[in-house]
């Protein structure tokens, strides 16, 4: 059976040359290790997707440092440990290049960081721009009610759950309860809740443009729920029921999900965006 070479890591700054030098018939599968901040990042998948285009036998990978969340970026990213070189044995290439995105030359105040780079590691003809990103949508929650969280609030468990589905039906889920003057003590903040505004200043003007900017609120009854109707319509808010009914509060007909029997109506709404129909 035929063996895979072992990958050999090439580095510009070692004197290890330019990408497109290795780039043989032997040479089919490539990771680009890349090492930096987010604008970095930003700037160089202009020309690492022009590197695919002009090369579409060789399969290139992008890898990312572990743990910097720079997946939300490129997705595809494999992600990689701080002591990758030690695992390069174990890595499925022919060859891995480390690229170190040259610093602006203030000699050449025309050129990018990116432009730069292709010519100086790449070995491509100098390309640069924002390639456009496509960004997950926010959806506003609210799991407690300030004046009756008897007959309102929402489980510690059922919300961990909605939580969770949220993020599945590929949204990003913020809480919308703000610690105000008149902050209820009994509605702490669950430990799954890990996007919320509770530690920022309390101004309706705030919560109405957070509001504003999501693509679906999910809540129980409280004034966050009534704003949001107002807002985005009814066809993009969700109430949850638990006591309190949505008929007692609104002729409209909007999407429920009932706390005491739950079982997943908001990934399902979500995911259906009724909004769009």
């Amino acid at each position: 059976m035929a063996t895979r070479r072992l990958a050999k890591v090439i580095d510009p700054e070692q004197g290890g040359g330019r990408l497109t030098d290795i780039l043989d018939g032997d040479v089919r599968r490539i990771l680009i290790v890349f090492q930096h901040g987010v604008g970095d990042l930003v700037m160089f998948l202009s020309p690492f997707h022009k590197l695919q285009r002009l090369y579409p036998y060789v399969h290139f990978d992008l890898g990312l440092l572990e743990g910097l969340d720079q997946q939300a970026i490129y997705p595809q990213a494999i992600l990689l440990r701080s002591n990758w070189r030690d695992n390069v044995a174990g890595l499925d290439y022919d060859a891995v290049f480390v690229c170190h995105f040259p610093m602006e030359d203030p000699r050449r105040a025309w050129m990018t960081k990116a432009e730069l780079c292709c010519e100086k590691e790449l070995g491509i003809e100098p390309t640069n721009g924002h390639e456009t990103l496509v960004a997950r949508k926010l959806v506003c929650v609210h799991f407690q009610a300030t004046s009756v969280p008897g007959l309102a609030n929402c489980s510690h468990d059922t919300g961990e759950r909605i939580w969770s589905e949220i993020l599945a039906a590929g949204y990003i889920p913020v809480e919308t309860h703000f610690e105000h003057m008149f902050h209820n003590q009994l509605n702490a903040k669950f430990d799954f809740v890990d996007n919320s505004v509770r530690n920022w200043t309390p101004r309706l003007g705030t919560l109405m443009a957070l509001l504003g900017s999501c693509e679906a609120f999910v809540g129980v009854v409280s004034g966050n729920f009534h704003l949001a109707l107002s807002i985005l319509g009814s066809r993009r808010v969700l109430l949850l029921e638990r006591e309190l009914k949505a008929t007692q509060f609104t002729k409209d007909r909007i999407a429920t999900a009932d706390l005491k029997t739950y079982n997943g109506e908001v990934k399902a709404w979500l995911v259906s965006r009724p909004w769009e129909r």
